[in-house]
């Protein structure tokens, strides 16, 4: 996957994401962020915006992951929003129970949630996992 991307876009993106407060339940979006999930997860709200970012928001949020020692819900998150943004199947939430304690997501027809023990461990699979799709799959070209 290559995402072309301009340095202010990826500062926007990076200012956007260090800004992040942590909730106790996690909103994710289950297809393409639109005005469909607008009542969801506000377009103006700091996840909103990253998400309306789509792709161009990805390398902020996989640099974020390699911060050592985060919260342990800022970090989930983070999580929360790049598997909203790019729907990745191996690498869902629900497949690393409690890497996201809490999250409710709602998809064309239909939601589905989930409430568990948080998991430090699951978490740092999880972030593992993003960071060797991110090195094998992403492909960063700097527009001027």
């Amino acid at each position: 996957m290559r995402i072309e991307l301009s340095r202010e876009d990826f500062q926007k993106s990076k200012d956007l994401v260090s800004r992040l407060t942590p909730t106790k339940t996690i909103k994710l979006n289950g297809s393409k962020y639109g005005p469909d999930y607008h009542s969801l997860i506000p377009p103006d709200s700091l996840q909103g915006k990253l998400l309306q970012m789509d792709q161009l928001a990805v390398p902020a949020l996989i640099e974020e992951l390699k911060v050592p020692n985060m919260e342990y819900k800022k970090r989930a998150l983070i999580l929360g929003i790049l598997n909203s943004i790019m729907h990745e199947r191996y690498l869902s939430p629900s497949d690393f129970p409690g890497a996201i304690d809490d999250y409710y997501c709602e998809f064309p027809g239909g939601y589905c949630s989930m409430s568990t023990i948080p998991s430090r461990e699951a978490q740092e699979e999880l972030v593992k996992e993003w960071l060797t799709f991110a090195e094998n799959y992403i492909v960063i070209e700097w527009s001027r």
